[in-house]
């Protein structure tokens, strides 16, 4: 069996054929399972995914139940099947061995880093790059992951790209642009402008009783949260607007600042800016940098894994 075969396998269910044919055959011993509790205050679903494999063999399997996939409201999550959503092909590492099956598109684990990008480089096909590659291809995105001297492959993963949610259908208005928002950061909230801005697009339905009312969420209608200050007299603090999936929003579809989109990566959103981050810090699977400007502060949150913009948010210039 080879890497070719089981990427072909992503978007399958768990209890696909072919899918339990290729666990047997390779020796995972469990199946994925979705974790629930009837009695939790969020909803019966706790944990939509879930990771099998057989390290010994250098290989994962997550596996995402169909609705939180799709993105689809809190009510139709928990009823469909688990969908296998992303292949690992691991390194050898605590506790696992190196990937005994061949690598997709002939990539060894002793390849570097330039070695790895010449093999993929496909026409019509582009590369976004920072700790890690990450390519795009017709049926999943392609991650590549390395040692930290960039002279191996440390893992390489494929994995299904995230359903978009469809538009908000409902009567809205015109999202505000940049300018607007950096304006209205620190007006109070029934500043009459304000108001203006964010009425035809929810404010008076939005729920205000969440983390005290501090916080405005709009992320289900229009991919955005507004912070606000607490009593007695509540001011805007904050505008965070979301990729499409990010935290189950619907996401943002106006504009960013400095004209960063969310397919950007890391580096290229960073360059848009024009400056170097006052502040940043990356993890494992996201990083985040920050910015003190003139008008405002700008806090850019990215995934360290797919190389995308997931977050950006707007702050009074003292945050």
């Amino acid at each position: 069996m080879d890497a070719e075969v089981l990427v072909a396998l992503l978007g399958l269910a768990s209890t696909d054929p072919r899918v339990e044919d290729a666990l047997q055959r390779l020796g995972v011993a469990r199946r994925p399972k979705l974790k629930i509790d009837s009695d939790d205050a969020d909803g019966p679903v706790v944990e939509s995914q879930d990771w099998v494999g057989n390290l010994s063999l250098g290989l994962e399997f997550g596996f995402q139940e169909e609705g939180a996939y799709m993105g689809l409201d809190q009510a139709d999550r928990g009823i469909g099947p688990m969908l296998l959503t992303e292949v690992y092909f691991h390194g050898a590492g605590p506790g696992r061995r190196a990937c005994a099956i061949p690598l997709p598109f002939g990539l060894s684990l002793a390849d570097d880093r330039d070695t790895v990008r010449r093999k993929l480089s496909w026409p019509g096909v582009s590369r976004r790059s920072y700790l890690r590659d990450t390519w795009d291809l017709p049926a999943y995105r392609l991650t590549v992951s390395y040692t930290d001297d960039r002279r191996n492959i440390a893992f390489v993963v494929c994995m299904l790209r995230t359903v978009p949610p469809e538009p908000f259908e409902g009567v809205t208005g015109p999202l505000p642009d940049i300018p607007t928002l950096i304006r209205l950061l620190g007006r109070r909230m029934d500043d009459a402008e304000l108001r203006q801005v964010f009425v035809p697009l929810g404010l008076d339905r939005v729920d205000h009783s969440g983390a005290n009312g501090q916080s405005l969420d709009f992320r289900r209608t229009h991919g955005f949260r507004l912070g606000c200050d607490g009593a007695p007299v509540r001011r805007l603090r904050s505008v965070e607007m979301l990729r499409a999936g990010e935290f189950e929003s619907r996401g943002w579809r106006g504009d960013l600042p400095f004209g960063i989109t969310f397919d950007d990566s890391p580096e290229v959103a960073v360059e848009k800016v024009g400056l170097a981050p006052a502040h940043r810090q990356d993890e494992d699977f996201s990083g985040q940098a920050f910015w003190t400007l003139p008008d405002c502060a700008l806090l850019v949150v990215y995934s360290t894994m797919e190389n995308l913009v997931l977050r950006v948010q707007l702050l009074p210039p003292e945050a």
